[in-house]
């Protein structure tokens, strides 16, 4: 039998406090390997090329089949879900298929996003002519960057850890292939 210490020791594991932590190691690793100092030293982060780029984004995708298993597993066993019910099992169910769907949809899509892509020396830059192609470009990657760090900021809130890191590398995949694409169509004005 657990008692209230053991529970409050588990609750408090998977929380903010956590989440802050798994959020922020990535981002200091990255800052010492790049020396990074300052916000105008961010422009140092370049674009991968497109294989790397592809195959980090679906083995990123499949870490969320055990993040799933392992979030949902510690949200039960700190008390979230009434012991009486059956309740872990649905949403790991429903997780694990959109998972895999997502997952075969990513295989098509990413590499039709990548068609039109040149490695950018910087994910920040900006396009050099704002015709209706840019634009749109802008407004594409635009929204998927907002839908990620309102994810990244769900995930951090709710203490899913793996997630983050995920959505960490979604997010540095969507300025890559925004610049990359600026790249790409300034190549081609020319």
């Amino acid at each position: 039998m657990m008692f209230k210490r053991d529970l409050i020791k588990l609750a408090s594991f998977l929380s903010c406090k956590t989440a802050f932590v798994v959020f922020s190691l990535p981002l200091l690793v990255l800052f010492f390997i790049r020396n990074i100092n300052s916000f105008g030293d961010l422009k140092k982060i370049g674009g991968l090329n497109k294989m790397p780029l592809n195959v980090i984004a679906f083995i990123m995708w499949l870490l969320l089949l055990p993040g799933t298993w392992w979030y949902y597993g510690h949200k039960a066993g700190r008390g979230d879900y009434p012991w009486f019910a059956d309740s872990i099992g649905i949403p790991i169910m429903q997780n694990t298929a959109a998972i895999i769907i997502t997952f075969l949809l990513l295989l098509i899509i990413l590499p039709l996003l990548t068609r039109q892509y040149r490695s950018a020396s910087s994910v920040f830059i900006r396009a050099k002519l704002y015709n209706a192609g840019a634009m749109l470009t802008e407004v594409f990657y635009g929204l998927f960057l907002t839908i990620s760090v309102l994810a990244l900021y769900d995930c951090i809130v709710n203490g899913d850890h793996i997630s983050i890191i995920v959505i960490m590398y979604f997010i540095y995949l969507f300025l890559a292939l925004r610049a990359g694409r600026f790249t790409y169509m300034d190549n081609v004005s020319h």
